[in-house]
Parts: structure tokens; sequence; C-alpha cells
């Protein structure tokens, strides 16, 4: 890791106050983006756009701005939305919450929960907002709100990019995106990974845009196993994002169910055997332990990894064992 630059205490005053200055202006652009989506918004309600021929308000705005389309439309929404939230609306408008997580909001947001709501968005951070949204949903509203809102949800857009490739986006609901996350991993640790034309080693991410081309091109029985948790605080995937009970009991009749024990510290019970290889329930527990590489934080391509070595223990014990992501687990051993 490189080291921090040598500073005179003169220089770093002055960075500070470059710093100041420079969240000053997020401010003022917060402020700015207030002013924007509730200008479009009322923009969108008047008849400007509808004289002058264009289909949307959208349609006419977009070239104006020189923005997408659908940026625009997510402003009108979002402007449209914060009508009826005042108290987010004036956060919003004063910077103390961002345009991030007003985004995140106003798909769940009403006046009777809004209050609620923007004290979970004042005191997280916009990168987390999202998942925290979603497990006060799953908390606080009725599963078929959820599920409805999902399924509502749920698109396939695609959009040509400069270079000439596709860029696709896909949203589902929780569940499926889940089995279909699971069925690109399996299929990516299935193959053997071979380098670029250019000599380097594709990335993670071209990996699993071969693997789900692999798993719609290709007539296989491909097989994966999905890990749910249920527990008192209700379901959800090993690395925290919540599921109804209502959609995770819809997989209950085509489903082959096993469990994980739990002592009474929360904590899977051990699953030891005196083998090289972990089982398949070793494995299971040790990623209710750790669902994340342990070095890197990753929580796909994950394998369980031997701290102690089996050729010196002559066991598999999940006390021994942890869990690295596939590139984190060859650099260990090419090190």
């Amino acid at each position: 890791m490189a080291s921090a630059p040598v500073v005179t205490e003169q220089e770093l005053a002055a960075k500070r106050s470059d710093a100041s200055e420079l969240v000053e202006v997020g401010r003022r652009i917060s402020q700015a983006h207030h002013q924007l989506v509730t200008g479009c918004a009322d923009f969108a309600d008047g008849p400007v756009w509808i004289a002058d021929g264009e289909p949307t308000a959208a349609h006419w705005l977009a070239p104006r701005f020189d923005a997408c389309r659908s940026t625009v439309r997510d402003w009108i929404r979002i402007g449209r939305a914060l009508r009826g939230l005042g108290a987010s609306a004036a956060a919003f408008e004063t910077g103390e919450i961002s345009y991030s997580k007003v985004r995140a909001m106003v798909s769940i947001a009403t006046p009777g929960n809004e209050e609620e709501l923007l004290e979970i968005a004042r005191k997280t951070a916009a990168s987390d907002i999202s998942r925290e949204l979603a497990k006060w949903s799953t908390n606080n509203e009725d599963d078929t709100v959820i599920d409805g809102r999902h399924r509502k949800a749920r698109g396939l857009r695609s959009r040509n990019e400069s270079d000439g490739t596709m860029a696709t986006s896909l949203r589902l609901p929780p569940l499926a995106h889940g089995i279909l996350d699971r069925a690109v991993q399996a299929q990516i640790m299935r193959r053997t990974m071979q380098r670029e034309p250019d000599g380097n080693w594709p990335t993670a991410a071209q990996q699993s845009a071969d693997a789900l081309i692999e798993l719609i091109t290709e007539p296989a029985n491909h097989r994966f196993e999905v890990l749910i948790h249920v527990d008192e605080t209700g379901c959800y995937f090993p690395d925290g994002t919540p599921l109804t009970q209502s959609a995770v009991v819809g997989l209950f009749p085509d489903a082959s169910i096993r469990t994980i024990v739990h002592d009474l510290e929360h904590k899977p019970v051990n699953a030891s055997r005196a083998r090289r290889f972990p089982t398949i329930r070793q494995k299971r527990v040790e990623r209710a332990n750790q669902p994340h590489c342990s070095r890197c934080g990753r929580t796909d391509l994950l394998i369980t990894h031997h701290t102690a070595e089996h050729q010196h223990t002559g066991r598999t014990h999940t006390d021994e064992l942890d869990t690295y992501c596939a590139p984190c687990h060859r650099q260990h051993h090419n090190s």
C-alpha cells in the first residue's frame, strides 16, 4: 500500500479548506437537483410539450438537457412522488439527503411511513440505502404488497453502446435474481478458465457474461444449489438480501429442502468429517458462518479453503475451513 505524502500543517489546512469547499459544492448540486426534478415534474404536467407535438415530456426535455430520455423520465417520476412527501422533499432541498437516497426512498415511501424511512436515510450511507430500505420493507409491509411491487418492477432493457456492444439491464425479484446469480456462479466454477487473445485472464464480469451465454445456448442439465436462511428474523440469502416468506414458501413443492442447525448463539452447528474434501453440509455451515471472501470481501465465486493443510492434519473440520473467492484462492496457492 502506498504511503501518504508528507505535507506541512499549512498545506494540510489548505487542503482541508479545499475539501470543505468541495462538500459545499456537493450540497449546492443537491439543491439544484431538487429544483431540477420538481421542475421536470411540473413541466410534464403542463401543455408545452403537447403543443409542440412531442409524444412525452421526456422527448421534449431530453435533447434540451442533452440527457437520455430514461434519465429524464426518472426525474419526472421522482419529482411527482416528492409532492406527497413533504419532509423528504425538504431534506432533499437542503442537501440533508442526496438524490441517490431520494431515488431509493420514493419507491416505497408514503405519507404514513415517510418519517421512519427518512430517519433510515439520514443514518445510512447512500451505498447501503437500498438494502436497508429492503430490510425495512420485509419487516414492515405485507408480503403481497412486496411481491406485487417486485412483479411490477421486473424488466429487461437493452441499449447500444458506442463501441458497438449491447448493454442489457435486467431487474428481477430477489428470489429470481438469486437463482440466476447462483446458476451463473455454478457455471463459472464448472468452466476451465482460459486466457484472452491478448494473454490476460478474463475478469469476473467477463466470466459471468460467458457463463450466462452458455446457460442459455447449451442444452444441459445444469445443477446448482441455492442457499436460503430462514430464522426468527425472516428469510434471506447469505449476503443478507431479504426475501418474503410467501416467495420462499412457493419454492417448497418443487424444491429439495435441506436444513442447517444453529446453536443457542445462532451459530451453525459443527459438521465435521475426517475426509479430504468438505461435504456439502460442511460447505453450507461454512457459508453460513462466512458468507463472503475473508480476504477481499466479495460474495460470488466462493470456495471453501482449508486453513490447516489437510496433508498435515488428516482431517476436514469446519473450524479449520475458511471462505475464499476463486481469484483469492488461486492467488493464495500461487504465492
